[in-house]
């Protein structure tokens, strides 16, 4: 496509040096040569982009598809970030109230302002938010696929003719409309994906149907899409380090402060330590659906009426285990805890041994959460568009949008090991050796969830 452009471009150039030639020649050109230059692709995605940005009286970035279903990245919040001054929210995944899913764009974030504070609107319809946490402002783009949507429009500033609600900015999708389309046009897209770490394979699936009648008068088009994508992410992390005293003898340890880091005072060796390391597997899998219906009808050059429906979801189901070695934080605080050896390296302990508590304290758990989210969003919208005369244009919207975020019942299953010793080894920055031995009790504190038990049993290992 690229070399056809090019090729197209090059010729708009040389006919363009022909016609100069032509006024020092007694060469003679017939304009019926070439009738019309058609750029389409990249290049004219680019010159959509800038007519209207040139169009509009506000401070406005635009991205549009290159065709039908090429806007890429996975979602609507994955191609914003294209945008200067537009920064996005990852979901981490880190928490059991994460429900954002792993590293996949969702909050958007215009000019440096929170994400509560920009506005979405679907062809200047307001989107109806999505939350499963207890509600909020701020919507969630990863439920909208970027197959469903022909541009995104940004507005870093407000005008009088939108609707108020915003300190940060405006993000407006707007989609397909069928008299855009010359004659019947009928798409189908499939992609099909795989990720290695997972061990599986995913697909996105689109079809686009578009049908102009009574010559450009009236027109109807459907959007569909749906995709599947599984996900894994395999980490260790921690809650952070905290500074503490350790005494060689008695193996206590104490609060201690960031500038004595690195020394000895009072018998007590003082340096950072981790406050616990976490094994986690997140293993997820994404299904996202969305669904566009669009009838127009433009009885004269000057009135157009459209009927648009807008629908799209997410699920997205979460199975994660989390293999937790604690050492200060642990119950009994402080306090219980006895450490055997800590090896001292600047200001770091960068290794312990023999990291107890008391024998009713456990410092190994392993967590498995089994979690649900689900999120759906519709807009329905009837607009009239009516260009009275060159100095007069009537534009009216009437709809509704609701928006649904909910989490089915989950499953979270806690399995503790109580008098264990816990042991670790950081290297350049990594974690080269972690686990826990000398296990005493296992103790289970399964929760049942639609009638399903979780039987499995947590056993020490070391990494």
């Amino acid at each position: 496509m690229r070399k056809h452009i090019s090729f197209l471009y090059i010729g708009v150039l040389l006919f363009g040096s022909t016609v100069l030639c032509a006024q020092t020649d007694t060469d003679t050109v017939d304009e019926d040569d070439i009738e019309e230059v058609v750029v389409v692709g990249v290049k004219a995605s680019l010159q959509q982009s800038l007519d209207r940005k040139r169009e509009s009286n506000q401070i406005i970035e635009v991205i549009t598809a290159e065709d039908v279903g090429k806007l890429p990245d996975q979602n609507v919040a994955e191609a914003l970030q294209r945008v200067s001054g537009v920064s996005i929210t990852r979901g981490e995944n880190i928490s059991v109230g994460d429900s954002d899913g792993a590293g996949e764009g969702s909050l958007v974030s215009i000019r440096g302002t929170a994400p509560a504070q920009s506005r979405a609107t679907i062809n200047g319809q307001t989107i109806g938010n999505t939350s499963s946490q207890g509600g909020g402002r701020a919507f969630n783009f990863n439920t909208i696929s970027p197959e469903m949507v022909e541009a995104l429009e940004v507005f870093k500033t407000p005008s009088a003719h939108q609707d108020e609600g915003s300190l940060g900015g405006s993000v407006n999708l707007v989609t397909r409309s069928p008299l855009k389309f010359k004659k019947r046009t009928v798409t189908l897209g499939a992609k099909l994906s795989s990720n290695i770490l997972a061990d599986d394979g995913g697909s996105d699936l689109s079809f686009l149907y578009a049908e102009p009648l009574l010559e450009g008068r009236l027109g109807f088009l459907v959007n569909y899409n749906s995709s599947a994508q599984p996900f894994r992410r395999d980490s260790i992390e921690s809650f952070g380090w905290q500074p503490i005293g350790w005494n060689e003898t008695d193996k206590t340890i104490i609060n201690s402060s960031a500038v004595l880091a690195g020394t000895t005072t009072n018998n007590r060796v003082h340096g950072f330590i981790p406050r616990d390391f976490r094994q986690n597997i997140r293993q997820e899998d994404r299904d996202r659906f969305g669904l566009n219906f669009v009838l127009q009808y433009r009885p004269s050059d000057n009135l157009d009426l459209k009927l648009d429906f807008f629908q799209t979801g997410l699920e997205r189901h979460d199975l994660s285990s989390n293999n937790v070695f604690r050492f200060p934080q642990a119950p009994g605080g402080l306090g219980a805890t006895r450490i055997e050896t800590l090896a001292l390296q600047g200001n770091t302990f960068v290794q312990a041994e023999g990291a107890r508590g008391g024998a009713t304290h456990y410092r190994n758990f392993w967590a498995v959460f089994d979690r649900t989210f689900n999120r759906e969003t519709d807009a329905l919208t009837l607009s009239l568009d009516w260009q009275m005369n060159a100095q007069w244009n009537l534009v009216a919207k009437v709809g509704q949008s609701e928006g649904k975020g909910t989490q089915d019942p989950s499953l979270f299953a806690n399995y503790r090991l109580y008098a264990t010793t816990q042991f670790y080894t950081v290297s350049g920055g990594e974690v080269t050796r972690l686990g826990s031995g000398n296990p005493t009790d296992y103790a289970s504190s399964a929760v049942q969830a639609d009638g399903r038990w979780l039987n499995s049993l947590a056993r020490p290992h070391a990494v």
